[in-house]
């Protein structure tokens, strides 16, 4: 867990010996270095781990080692679909059979794009940071390479939305299903950051969700059937802690925020968290449906520290507290569920390097 402890830790003393310093922000730009200091280790972990962490790493492994062995002509045989991840997967191994350069470049790709965005959005750094590492697919990082570079593209497909650039939007979202089919999902970013759900919306949303949780089964089923061809039938998960927390999360972005203060940015978050909400309902029958979810559980560690920045003047206090409860439970959620949870994509203890 010692990497763990410095991935916290370090960004933590930094955030300390920065404030102590009088100063809030590096130069002109908003360039916070908890942020930086953040993202620079948690990129080391990633690009230095050995092939043993991550449940999947040593999948990748051989499959970068098949890759780089076949010829192009032979490089789309067989494959239906995912043609993005065979064709960045060929490029590197053109570069070097190196599996540690592979995960150097992967580890680039997708965390770059997600530190830049979280840099620039972030309003409560260290709310961010523990709202990423035990909400947010953090874990994922550490295995699932296709996923994680398909949602590293959905969050620039978040941009294209909010800068109303529908065709970048498209060709993004296309590439995005070119490495992770379950990156469809994110065609639903472009609506969601139109549409203004207000309170007033909540009598329709609400009831809207609720038969969602009801008839979870057959919508699933039906969904599923249609986008997956090897899908075997409902697979009881018992995941519902997530869902509740995530309506705990609904209810705190509603209650808290004084409407004057809501700028769109902040309005378009909160609608993807109510579409994160609606997928969660499918999650206690299927992990399909939490794969699904990954791509919107990334913007909560963004919208929650909003949403206390803009609280309503008579809430400021009871906020206050929030966000230092929130910052302490989520760190010490992820150190005790580094002790004692299921670890199921197998990410502790770190090992650093290997013979490779």
């Amino acid at each position: 867990m010692l990497a763990y402890y410095l991935l916290l830790g370090v960004p933590l003393l930094s955030a300390v010996l920065f404030r102590l310093s009088g100063r809030k922000t590096l130069a002109r730009k908003r360039v916070n270095p908890t942020l930086i200091v953040f993202f620079s280790i948690f990129f080391l972990l990633i690009a230095l781990r050995n092939y043993r962490i991550g449940s999947d790493t040593l999948g990748y492994k051989l499959e970068f080692e098949r890759i780089g062995g076949l010829g192009l002509n032979n490089l789309f045989v067989g494959a239906e679909r995912e043609f993005g991840f065979l064709v960045l997967t060929k490029l590197i191994s053109f570069i070097s059979p190196s599996f540690r350069l592979y995960l150097i470049v992967m580890s680039l790709l997708t965390v770059v794009p997600l530190a830049w965005y979280y840099q620039e959005e972030s309003e409560y750094p260290l709310l961010t940071i523990a709202l990423f590492v035990a909400v947010a697919p953090f874990s994922m990082y550490f295995s699932g390479i296709r996923q994680i570079l398909a949602m590293s593209l959905g969050v620039i497909a978040w941009r294209m939305a909010k800068n109303r650039k529908l065709i970048w939007f498209l060709v993004i979202v296309f590439l995005a299903v070119m490495f992770h089919v379950s990156a469809f999902v994110l065609l639903l970013m472009y609506p969601l950051y139109r549409v203004r759900i207000t309170s007033r919306w909540l009598f329709l949303v609400v009831p809207a969700i609720a038969l969602i949780y009801i008839f979870n089964k057959p919508i699933f089923n039906f969904l599923a059937e249609f986008l997956w061809k090897d899908y075997s039938g409902i697979e009881s998960t018992g995941a519902f802690t997530v869902l509740m927390l995530l309506i705990l999360f609904a209810v705190y972005s509603y209650v808290v925020p004084q409407a004057a203060l809501l700028d769109g940015d902040t309005i378009a978050l909160r609608n993807s968290l109510l579409f994160s909400i609606a997928l969660q309902c499918f999650a206690p029958i299927h992990p399909l449906a939490m794969r699904l979810n990954y791509y919107y559980l990334l913007f909560i560690p963004i919208l929650i520290p909003k949403i206390a920045v803009r609280s309503k003047p008579g809430l400021r206090k009871l906020v206050t507290v929030s966000v230092l409860v929130m910052m302490v439970g989520f760190a010490a959620y992820f150190i005790y569920n580094g002790y004692n949870g299921k670890d199921v994509l197998r990410i502790f203890p770190y090992i650093l390097l290997g013979t490779y």
